[in-house]
């Protein structure tokens, strides 16, 4: 236990990235005072329901012209300013924070992996097309066969699954 509240502590207290840590040199997009304004309105609803998931120590940033809906890496969570879901994406997000934050204890976590493999997977990865030809789960195992193991896929699956669930919960 203390192994793990330390692990915890650690992870809360590492520092948000800076942009150049995070980001690949972003395409130009030219954003308007309409935007900003949408940004703050979201970053505030937002920020709020981060609060009550018990990530407010995690880093929002609401993102013009981003190539997913969100991202989480390292304390902090983007949401493409054009999210059609923008609560569906931070709850998703939020999941890979709070893993990443030690937020589930061990049988949490196993808990949430059960289901996982007995419905989430198929409901939310392979039962869900990501283009005309390819679910979402073969779109993962396309993006990341060759650059992680077997067990490192399955782990990211079932991850994503789990998260797809709050999202939609």
């Amino acid at each position: 236990i203390a192994r793990k509240a330390r692990q915890r502590i650690e992870r809360q207290s590492r520092p948000a990235p800076t942009p150049k840590e995070t980001e690949q040199k972003a395409p130009e997009v030219e954003i308007t005072e309409e935007d900003k304004k949408n940004a703050q309105v979201l970053y505030k609803s937002l920020g709020r329901m981060l609060k009550k998931f018990g990530l407010g120590n995690v880093q929002l940033q609401i993102i013009k012209g981003m190539q997913d809906e969100g991202s989480y890496t390292a304390n902090l969570i983007k949401i493409a300013l054009d999210a059609v879901d923008a609560i569906g994406v931070l709850r998703h997000e939020s999941i890979h924070a709070l893993k990443d934050l030690g937020f589930f204890t061990d049988q949490q976590w196993s808990a949430l992996e059960r289901m996982a493999k007995e419905k989430w997977i198929d409901q939310y990865l392979k039962g869900v097309a990501h283009d005309t030809t390819r679910s979402r789960y073969d779109a993962y195992i396309d993006e990341y066969k060759g650059t992680k193991s077997e067990a490192e896929l399955e782990q990211l699956i079932i991850e994503e699954a789990i998260a797809d669930a709050f999202r939609a919960f």
